[in-house]
């Protein structure tokens, strides 16, 4: 009797499982960054010069040797790319580097800490079926990053160096009596 229990009970557990749906392994984060222990961004474009983003010790973010004030929410939206980039597949075959495009990479982000330590994201090549780019922190997992989500970093870093579009062209207004009339001179803004 106690062998037609534990088989009834088996089927009966089978059953109740049956409608449930396969739960997705979930896959692994690019990076988990707080944009608050980051004092400087290097990002590096194949290509290109590199862009730095240096905090300054009031906090203010800039450009280079502060070339150009940056907005908190342009490195905040960039930090948050970064964290929330999706992760397709990870590679669990041993890929050399340069198949992958990771030994010379299209893009390169280097995260500096308060305290001095580093981490490096390189992202390479697409993959074969052009859904996304391996990328690899550090030296950990080899991931494919979505294309949609690598576009997203990209654009982060442009939307950050854009030099915002003047609202309109002021005009000195002049006090000499003798200049034209400096109301119909100047422009509104």
């Amino acid at each position: 009797a106690g062998f037609f229990v534990l088989q009834k009970t088996n089927s009966l557990n089978f059953l109740s499982n049956k409608d449930k749906e396969p739960t997705a392994t979930p896959q692994p984060a690019l990076v988990s960054l707080s944009v608050d222990s980051i004092t400087e961004i290097r990002f590096t474009a194949k290509g290109q010069d590199e862009v730095i983003f240096s905090k300054s010790n009031d906090g203010v973010w800039q450009t280079g040797d502060g070339e150009k004030s940056v907005t908190a929410n342009d490195i905040e939206s960039l930090i948050d790319k970064l964290n929330t980039a999706e992760t397709n597949a990870v590679v669990n075959l041993d890929i050399d580097g340069s198949s992958t495009g990771l030994t010379d990479p299209a893009y390169q982000f280097v995260f500096v800490s308060s305290e001095g330590s580093k981490k490096t994201v390189n992202i390479g090549d697409e993959n074969p079926t052009k859904t996304g780019y391996y990328a690899r922190t550090d030296m950990g997992q080899i991931l494919v990053i979505s294309r949609s989500s690598v576009t997203n970093m990209v654009n982060a870093v442009e939307s950050a160096l854009a030099t915002p579009t003047p609202m309109g062209t002021q005009t000195a207004i002049s006090t000499d009596s003798t200049a034209p009339d400096a109301a119909e001179s100047s422009t509104e803004i």
